[in-house]
């Protein structure tokens, strides 16, 4: 079997084996094929165990064990409610960066010019909504195709970026380094 590589390729390839790491082109190769395929080994167990889950809502709705959303979505909200008043009725902080905030005015500006100011009121209402739900549960977040970029602080969160999912993210962190 012959294989095409691009130059590309072949140079990281040979990086790879100058760097000391591995004594061969094949190596390298056969080492990206392992990892190629425990992956894939990866993939299909979650897969696997996907359907399996779906399999158990399946089951479950065929014997009538449904609830209406309103229902949920009551009880989720009372629960909350409790949870709140035990940490003394204050949900937690969200503050902005003045870039953070920057970015989202960007982001409703150019979706209000190209789209629709309905679509962008609806996505202003996501992204607040979202940074509510962080505030709560500070992590890495994502509306639509923007990244919301947080850290915990004492009493909350603070936003410092709100980035399209498209922007080229290395580019925006090496300008920030520099910066």
């Amino acid at each position: 079997m012959n294989v095409s590589l691009t130059p590309e390729i072949e140079q990281f390839i040979q990086s790879q084996v100058e760097s000391g790491k591995y004594t061969s082109p094949d190596e390298v190769i056969l080492a990206a094929l392992r990892a190629f395929e425990e992956r894939e080994r990866i993939y299909k167990g979650r897969f696997e165990e996907l359907r399996r889950e779906i399999r158990v809502g399946v089951e479950a709705s065929k014997r009538g064990e449904v609830v209406d959303d309103e229902i949920v979505f009551s009880q989720l909200q009372q629960k909350l409610q409790r949870l709140r008043e035990r940490e003394g009725g204050m949900s937690n902080i969200c503050r902005f960066t003045v870039p953070a905030s920057r970015d989202i005015e960007s982001i409703i500006d150019y979706v209000a010019g190209n789209i629709s100011l309905d679509t962008a009121q609806r996505l202003l209402n996501k992204i607040n909504q979202k940074c509510k739900t962080l505030a709560n549960f500070p992590d890495i977040g994502r509306v639509d195709d923007y990244l919301i970029f947080c850290r915990p602080i004492e009493g909350g969160i603070e936003i410092l970026r709100v980035v399209s999912g498209y922007r080229d993210l290395e580019a925006l962190f090496q300008d920030e380094d520099e910066g």
